[in-house]
């Protein structure tokens, strides 16, 4: 077992290396990020508005509390106003005290196993169970990958995952949890398989983030800019990546913000009308625009080509009144003609769209920005070095002067905020640096259809494939300092021009290379990621035994920019694929249905969530995110961090019942009277089957919940057959021929319906002692397992006085309920005399209409045309032997029914 684990931590332990040392940022330097982050967050203002759907659940919501509230506080007044209740009679209870638990392994030895009676052990305690246990596996090198003499990979294989590390900030968000908590099961799985298996932490991808994070630091804590210290320092500086979105600011119409840069507040939400000139006429056109600003870079006016109000304009252009330029008036099908005027502005260097039609129409792409925000000289002498948000007003008191002025209007609009640097976002054309994509999707794809890379669940093979075919040139160029700087360098000959140059002057040839100062699109980087932690490019040990990777599990929602370009990159860099098989696992979102994020406020520390159900939360994150479904986590956080979680209960829930409840409170409860009573070789032999079945259990849900089995684990006494009863490595079980023996299953599953049965309807019909139950086997087979299970089911059915086995043509006592297991075999319970007979008539006969429903629905279904030739012959059979037992139940029903009738006389 103690070799089956991989790099979990125990509850208060932060993550240690899984391989080899990994550096991590001090406390100090954690704090002072930690503040960066405090004061980003203050500097964002406001929160995102909400949606009207958000604003209506929370409404809602608002309501129920205050019905809750009102309630309540009646509640309060009543209880308050009651008269004192009597004290109980009889001893008072008190609650004894436990110490606090104290571990007293020494750090690193395997641990010191207390008695159950500890009072430590009185009820479940996740910090008392998952002490010392890391240290010790972390101390033994269980971590680290098994190899042969030789040092190859094992026989049995090799599995080798990649994990990122955690954010810039060292905060953790639930993603986290949910990401390793799989990756973990699936490493703890494979090397209890007996494989070479390898967990391997690569790096992550958010220069952005990480740059604009140490930017806040570094000022806050020196009052220095990046400039102050030089691109080299700063990058040294930097020591750890996280990655978030942009954010866009909704506004209904005219707001007021705070931006970086301005004492003043800027206008927002409104939409501007004016008028240019048409060359050589008295006409004007008049076109609108949010960024009045822009009409400095403007080179062009569209029109429909079927708008009959421009017809004549077409070919002429319109004058610039600020600028010497003309705009010629274009014809193109984006512009919609009932929208507004039905004229656009067109700014091909400053906007999207305009990029496009510029592209299109061979317009000029005018820059009039510099990187400050401010105007460079394409604006005009007037507007040279103004600051853009100054010069939108002074542009429409400009058009106010000239008359071309026409109107402001409220206009509902989304402004793109950084969530860096909260300023607002500026499109701008600059040089970058572009990866073309067509030949590498080509082979990503091939790669999947011929099996070489699997994508799992399958939905999301579909979804890569649909993106993959749509997919566009990737621009890799960031203007960062921090990240992985372009490998491009330009040539500058010293005091010449190159078109003049003498190439025949060996004193000419004196030249600088300047490095391009873009870094790579960080996402690009990291799809280098699954072979650069391996050495690539060099050719190491490592890439020759752990390449291709075994699997890279993550998100559906990164799938397909993130793995389809690692994709990519693997095949054409290394020459194979990156990974053999993608796993995308769910999502974590909220009550609302929101995906949890920090920029939605939202997030969750995973570590808030561990205290107190660490095991349950490792198993519920691996249990619901199986079939691609997204995990919805109700969840409440108290003033104290402490957290209830639906979903991890009930998954605490599913361990009890499928292990638990069969084993315990079925098997053990069986096994008493064997154990008991029986003979040397019964009670051997029930031992040896509950062993094997509590260890099996043990083993089977180990990577699922590690520190709770490994504690039980250690705690069986080991088989004579155990070499080394200190440390045993434990394989998984697997499929044991000669262990297999169906008829057997078969009757004990027969045993325990037939349990259930009678525990059905003694909770029913409310009889918990002196019950009578009688089994009504209709063949023969039937009638020998049922009389063999017999001594079986009437040690596992509390208050059952007597239990008899009823052949086919044995007559039946009057006054019973019924219960049917199978065609075969159908269960009795006297309730003769403790129950309303003409309530269990009126009741039985719902039974029989409920019983009827459901049977014309089946045989509906199974007349259906194309019902033989298209549903699977298992599904087939299945549905036929529903339906016979179906008929089976509407006859003992009806029986019944008789029966009941008979005792009214």
């Amino acid at each position: 077992m103690a070799t089956s684990s991989a790099s979990s931590n125990p509850i208060g332990h932060e993550t240690g290396p899984i391989t080899d040392s990994v550096s991590s940022p001090s406390t100090e330097k954690k704090a002072a990020v930690q503040d960066a982050v405090n004061a980003d967050a203050k500097a964002a203002g406001s929160p995102k508005p909400k949606t009207e759907k958000e604003l209506e659940k929370e409404r809602k919501k608002a309501e129920k509390e205050a019905r809750f509230s009102a309630k309540k506080a009646k509640a309060d007044e009543a209880k308050k106003n009651a008269p004192p209740k009597a004290e109980k009679k009889g001893k008072k209870v008190e609650t004894a005290v436990v110490a606090p638990y104290v571990e007293e392994t020494p750090p690193g030895q395997k641990k010191i196993l207390k008695s159950l009676d500890d009072p430590a052990y009185k009820s479940y305690n996740p910090e008392v169970v998952e002490s010392a246990w890391y240290d010790w596996w972390e101390k033994e090198g269980f971590f680290s990958p098994e190899f042969t003499p030789e040092g190859g990979i094992k026989p049995e294989g090799m599995f080798m995952v990649p994990a990122p590390p955690p954010n810039v900030t060292g905060a953790l968000h639930i993603g986290h949890g949910l990401t390793i908590a799989i990756q973990d099961t699936m490493i703890r799985w494979n090397r209890m398989l007996g494989k070479t298996v390898l967990f391997l932490p690569g790096f992550d991808h958010a220069g952005i983030s990480t740059q604009s994070v140490v930017e806040k630091m570094l000022w806050n804590k020196e009052k220095k800019t990046r400039h102050d210290l030089g691109r080299e320092a700063f990058t040294k500086l930097v020591e750890a990546f996280t990655m978030d979105e942009n954010l866009s600011k909704a506004l209904k119409g005219r707001t007021m913000l705070s931006v970086p840069g301005y004492d003043e507040k800027v206008e927002f939400g409104m939409i501007v009308s004016f008028a240019y000139p048409i060359e050589g006429s008295n006409e004007r056109i008049v076109v609108a625009t949010t960024r009045p600003e822009t009409m400095l870079g403007d080179s062009a006016i569209a029109v429909h080509p079927d708008d009959e109000r421009y017809k004549h304009l077409h070919g002429r252009c319109a004058k610039h009144p600020f600028i010497d330029r003309l705009l010629p008036i274009i014809t193109d099908t984006y512009v919609e003609k009932d929208f507004g005027t039905g004229a656009v502005k067109i700014t091909p260097a400053h906007d999207p769209n305009d990029y496009a039609i510029g592209e299109r129409h061979k317009l000029d792409f005018i820059n009039i920005l510099n990187d400050d925000g401010s105007f460079n000289e394409n604006a005009g002498e007037s507007f040279k070095g103004m600051k853009r948000f100054t010069a939108r007003k002074v542009v429409v008191e400009e058009l106010k002067k000239l008359g071309l002025y026409v109107e402001t209007k409220d206009n509902p609009m989304s402004v793109p905020l950084c969530n860096k640097s909260k300023d607002i976002i500026e499109p701008k054309m600059k040089p970058q640096w572009w990866v073309r994509q067509k030949a590498l999707a080509d082979t990503a794809m091939e790669a999947v259809r011929n099996g070489e890379i699997k994508i799992r669940p399958a939905t999301s093979e579909k979804e890569f494939f649909i993106w993959l075919e749509r997919i566009q040139d990737w621009c890799i160029s960031r203007q960062l300092w921090w990240g992985h700087q372009a490998p491009a360098w330009s040539i500058h000959f010293e005091g010449e021009n190159i078109a003049d140059f003498d190439y025949t002057n060996n004193d000419n040839w004196r030249f600088t290379l300047d490095r391009d100062p873009d870094v790579l699109d960080t996402w690009f980087s990291s799809g280098l990621w699954p072979f650069s932690i391996l050495g690539w490019p060099e050719k190491t040990p490592d890439m020759s035994k752990f390449y291709p990777n075994s699997l890279l599990e993550t998100g559906w929602d990164i799938l397909f920019f993130w793995v389809a370009r690692m994709a990519m990159l693997g095949i054409k860099m290394t020459g194979k694929v990156p990974f053999n098989e993608v796993f995308c696992h769910s999502l974590v979102r909220d009550s609302d249905g929101r995906k949890m994020s920090k920029s939605l406020g939202n997030v969750i520390d995973p570590l808030d969530i561990i205290n107190g159900i660490s095991d349950a939360m490792h198993f519920a994150f691996c249990h619901y995110t199986t079939g691609g479904r997204d995990i919805n986590m109700d969840i409440k956080v108290n003033s104290n961090k402490g957290l209830e979680e639906r979903n991890f209960l009930l998954a605490t829930d599913e361990i009890y019942r499928y292990w638990l409840y069969e084993l315990c409170d079925v098997y053990i409860e069986n096994s008493k009277p064997l154990i008991l009573e029986g003979t040397e070789e019964q009670k051997r032999s029930a031992q040896d089957t509950l062993y094997t079945c509590l260890e099996g259990a043990l083993l089977l849900i180990h990577p699922f919940m590690p520190f709770v089995t490994e504690e039980l684990w250690q705690r069986l006494p080991r088989r004579p057959n155990d070499a080394n009863p200190t440390i045993v490595k434990a394989a998984y079980p697997r499929y044991t021929e000669e262990l297999d023996n169906p008829d057997a299953e078969r009757s004990y599953d027969l045993a325990f319906s037939v349990v259930k049965g009678i525990r059905s309807m003694q909770a029913e019909y409310g009889i918990k002692d002196k019950a009578e139950a009688y089994i009504h086997a209709k063949d023969a087979e039937t009638f020998s397992t049922t009389s063999e299970q017999k001594p079986s089911i009437s040690a596992l059915v509390k208050g059952l006085e007597s239990l008899q086995i009823l052949g086919e043509n044995d007559s039946l006592p009057d006054g019973c309920g019924a219960f049917v297991i199978s065609e075969t075999c159908t269960v009795y319970l006297l309730v003769k005399g403790r129950v309303d007979v003409d309530a269990e008539i009126e009741k039985t006969r719902k039974k029989i209409a409920k019983a009827v429903e459901s049977r014309k629905r089946l045989e509906k279904a199974r007349a259906v045309k194309d019902y033989i030739s298209k549903v699977r012959a298992e599904v087939q059979e299945a549905d036929r032997i529903r339906l016979g037992e179906m008929v089976a139940e509407e006859k003992t029903l009806q029986e019944l029914v008789a029966k009941f009738e008979g005792l009214r006389a």
